[in-house]
């Protein structure tokens, strides 16, 4: 073959590259089950909307590719999915407490105490009619003076007497020690055990304080309140609040080597961040694992665990914290829980997962109307990366593209549930195609240095 053959080939091999790299159609809505409108007036604009629920139930991929924006002509739009950062930044402060007599009452009156304090308020020593037997006071004076922010919540240390305590506290605020304003009159604290599992609940909040003392009374103590600790959390506190919660339904249940084991599937797609447990009967009490895989044939992985409890005492009730977990998307779930008499097989607890819904930020782009499309089994032959990078950048330039929010219409059908349904592996001629014109240009270019480089050794010789 002559030289010039071979590069006129070796073009030919080349230019048929892009044509193959083409052929990976881009996504178009009917690829995709359902849909929501869009209502855009301002086709150049910069949009955002918080995904529902219903949208997580219909996505197919865990990382949420089967997500798209089009435009009225069918087109895919910009877009970029965003989580906003959880809001828990807290600081601690130790604060400072003193033993108060015991006769001092537990009414918003005033206290008959002098208080020695220096220039910034805080308590330097305190001197009463009273007496304060040492080991033996259940009411404290707090100074939160210290603490360079609101406090939200404190958590406490005592002294352990005995194997099961429960404290019932009365909370009042001062901001000159002489006014008292009850804020609380029945915070509870407990440490408990029973059958090799603990309920433990320290934390005491202190929503609506504005001032920069409290006062804590132990009501109706059977034995002293000994506090040994008090710290005081400011700034932002992670909370339930910060998540919707969603119950897992269904679950099957097995016992095995003295746990129930209760395994779940997850319908939606969203990130858990959190777990919990909901108890339908009061005074329960279960210590457990929560664990998670992506498939069923993935080894499970534990999430979390603990005691969790619901004990109710009156008006008062004891619930166990939440505990939060990093970004999980697994499907399925088990929630193992150890058989003992405070845990009953037929009112078993539910486990509820936290998460927390993602923004989709899309730029305007083309004629209208647009149309959110998710819910694929295909995976989307389009490269987003660029287009997110865009989008992230004007997001965060809020003032020269500042964003519109968007609420989306009504779920419609596009492609319906088939589209949700894995197609039968087939041959895929475009990846064929393509992988042999690149081997057919690698052997001609090396076919024509091979021959370019014979000619030249056949000149010299």
């Amino acid at each position: 073959m002559k030289p010039k053959n071979t590069l006129l080939l070796s073009l030919l091999a080349l230019a048929l590259l892009p044509l193959c790299v083409a052929r990976a159609v881009t996504p178009v809505p009917s690829d995709f089950a359902y849909g929501m409108h869009l209502p855009i007036t301002d086709p150049n604009g910069l949009y955002t909307l918080k995904l529902p629920l219903g949208i997580y139930e219909k996505l197919y991929y865990a990382d949420q590719s089967d997500l798209q924006v089009f435009n009225g002509a069918g087109e895919v739009v910009p877009q970029a999915l965003q989580r906003a950062p959880l809001e828990n930044n807290p600081t601690r402060t130790n604060v400072p407490f003193f033993p108060l007599p015991q006769d001092i009452p537990t009414s918003t009156q005033n206290l008959a105490l002098m208080v020695q304090r220096n220039t910034a308020g805080t308590i330097l020593s305190i001197q009463g009619s009273g007496s304060l037997p040492v080991g033996k006071s259940s009411t404290y004076l707090l100074d939160l003076s210290e603490s360079k922010a609101t406090a939200l919540k404190l958590v406490l240390n005592w002294q352990q007497t005995a194997s099961n305590q429960i404290y019932t506290l009365a909370i009042a605020q001062s901001s000159d020690l002489s006014h008292w304003q009850l804020i609380n009159p029945q915070a509870v604290v407990a440490r408990l055990s029973y059958q090799g599992a603990e309920v433990l609940r320290q934390d005491v909040s202190l929503s609506g304080i504005t001032g920069r003392y409290l006062r804590l009374t132990c009501r109706d103590c059977k034995e002293p309140f000994l506090l040994t600790q008090v710290t005081a959390f400011s700034g932002t506190n992670q909370s339930g609040d910060q998540y919707q919660w969603f119950p897992l339904m269904d679950g099957s249940i097995q016992e095995e080597q003295g746990w129930y084991r209760v395994s779940y599937e997850n319908p939606a797609r969203f990130g858990v961040q959190a777990v919990d447990l909901e108890f339908p009967l009061a005074n329960s009490l279960a210590r457990v694992i929560i664990e998670s895989r992506p498939t069923p044939q993935d080894t499970w992985q534990r999430v979390a665990g603990g005691d969790f409890f619901r004990l109710d005492m009156g008006k008062s009730q004891l619930i166990s914290n939440f505990r939060t977990c990093s970004l999980n998307t697994d499907r399925y779930w088990r929630l193992s829980l150890a058989q003992s008499s405070a845990l009953s097989k037929h009112y078993l607890p539910k486990l509820t997962l936290g998460w927390r819904p993602e923004s989709l930020i899309f730029l305007g782009r083309g004629p209208g109307p647009y149309t959110l499309a998710f819910g694929s089994s295909g995976r989307a032959q389009i490269d987003i990366t660029q287009a997110a990078l865009v989008v992230n950048a004007l997001a965060q330039n809020g003032e020269q593209a500042p964003l519109t929010p968007v609420t989306p219409g009504p779920r419609f059908t596009l492609g319906g549930e088939q589209a949700l349904t894995p197609q039968p592996a087939t041959i895929d001629w475009q990846r064929i195609l393509l992988w042999g014109v690149l081997i057919a240009g690698v052997l001609i270019l090396g076919f024509m240095a091979w021959t370019v480089s014979r000619e030249m050794n056949r000149r010299k010789g």
